[in-house]
């Protein structure tokens, strides 16, 4: 989700009331502002009180937002916490003392509905574990980030199907051609050969041979990407991808021609060995990484004489002949045969330097609708986008670490936590949460 952006005045503005009026959160853990509609905060003792802007809220109480309402949290170490409607929300523990950072301390729990933080000085400072967030069955520990939570029952399908709906694929279905240019041919498994055109289906054991002048975006249910280019031939020789059973994840390619960049997906996360492309003088093992393969030389493009990596990020190894070669972020090697071992090269080869297409990682694509994501059901339990900074997840005795621009999801069951191909819909494209006013590092130093 983007953040609302404001002009500097405002953002001075807001320092300067923060600055000079200590007195605000002389005994109040937050302030409440940015009020919208009906909300109500309920003390230990049981009383309830009729929320409005300026009221200060602390350690115990549980602010509690109506349908159609929402509001903000601002934190005496400045950070910032938005409700969306119908959300329960209590803060668990809260000290802070701008001399001793050892002692910071934020525990918050998400009851109900969902919200958007951005974090102040708690965590920021002399204790990174300082700040923590609790649901029913998950924890999350916090390290000077935003991010998004939103605890799904019904309410989340129903947002979902709202946002996209798109035709059911067809049964098997494991990746699409989202973009094309040139002609692409492409020979299903039982032999039936066709054209391929833009958001084809692709399926196991799908041949896919561009034209030499072409390039197409190959996108996969888990979010890997490929690019073909200059004549590129691959066989999608095994996939499987299941976000629930994430440890059944497999990749495993053949490519004989042309050039391929790659951006790496959830089974590369989940299963980093179980990510593979072979050519004739050549495997390479990338897990969760970005790389370019380029094979030939000179003008011939056939993988039969030589093959070229370069690593754009991530790790992994490239085996020839005998021996592997480990494989890092910014290495390029070369395997010349199949008997012959790989070897590193002192640069990026000029042709793969001066590859002016796009990066596949970069390229924006909306899972959602090009699946018909929408339409699934959605499970329900903790859903976790990340704007910026990481969190770590706990649920089922897993910790999984979750970083900006990466989404993973607690099931209410209380099984391990997972990582998604994409944000959901109803996080992603939040109306309310997204109209908030957040300023990251809100006037810390």
């Amino acid at each position: 989700m983007k953040p609302t952006i404001i002009n500097n005045s405002v953002v001075m503005v807001i320092c300067l009331y923060l600055a000079y009026m200590p007195e605000l959160w002389a005994a109040d853990a937050a302030i409440l502002q940015k009020v919208n509609g009906v909300a109500f905060v309920t003390h230990p003792n049981g009383k309830s009180d009729l929320v409005h802007e300026g009221l200060g809220v602390n350690v115990g109480d549980t602010v509690n937002t109506e349908k159609d309402s929402s509001l903000m949290l601002v934190f005496a170490d400045k950070g910032q916490v938005a409700l969306r409607p119908e959300t329960s929300f209590q803060i668990k523990a809260f000290h802070y003392e701008e001399a001793k950072p050892v002692e910071d301390n934020l525990v918050i729990a998400l009851l109900k509905g969902g919200l958007r933080t951005v974090t102040g000085l708690v965590s920021k400072r002399g204790n990174r574990d300082a700040y923590k967030l609790e649901s029913a069955n998950a924890t999350m520990g916090i390290r000077g980030t935003d991010f998004n939570a939103r605890l799904c029952d019904s309410d989340c399908q129903n947002e979902q199907a709202h946002q996209y709906s798109v035709g059911p694929l067809p049964s098997g279905t494991i990746g699409r051609i989202v973009e094309l240019e040139g002609n692409l041919n492409l020979a299903h498994g039982d032999g039936a050969a066709l054209q391929a055109n833009k958001l084809q289906p692709l399926f196991e054991n799908d041949q896919l041979n561009l034209d030499g002048d072409g390039q197409a975006l190959l996108v996969f249910i888990d979010g890997t990407r490929m690019l073909l280019q200059a004549g590129a031939k691959i066989k999608l020789r095994e996939y499987h991808y299941d976000q629930a059973k994430p440890e059944i994840g497999k990749i495993l390619f053949e490519m004989s021609a042309g050039n391929v960049r790659i951006g790496g997906g959830m089974i590369g996360k989940n299963r980093p060995e179980q990510v593979q492309i072979i050519t004739q003088v050549a495997s390479v093992a990338m897990p969760s990484a970005n790389f370019d393969l380029k094979c030939g030389r000179d003008e011939d493009s056939n993988c039969d004489s030589g093959l070229y990596v370069s690593v754009r990020d991530g790790n992994g190894l490239l085996k020839s002949g005998s021996q592997s070669l480990a494989l890092n972020k910014g290495v390029n090697a070369y395997a010349p045969d199949p008997t012959s071992p790989a070897i590193l090269l002192d640069q990026t080869p000029k042709f793969i330097a001066e590859n002016s297409s796009p990066l596949p990682e970069l390229i924006a694509v909306q899972m959602d609708k090009v699946f018909g994501m929408g339409a699934q059901e959605i499970p329900t339990g903790l859903y976790v986008s990340v704007n910026d900074g990481s969190i770590v997840l706990n649920q089922g005795g897993l910790s999984l670490e979750t970083s900006k621009g990466e989404s993973a999801f607690a099931p209410s069951d209380g099984s391990s936590p997972l990582l998604l191909p994409n944000t959901p819909a109803f996080v992603n494209y939040d109306a309310v949460l997204g109209r908030f006013p957040f300023i990251p590092g809100l006037c810390s130093m």
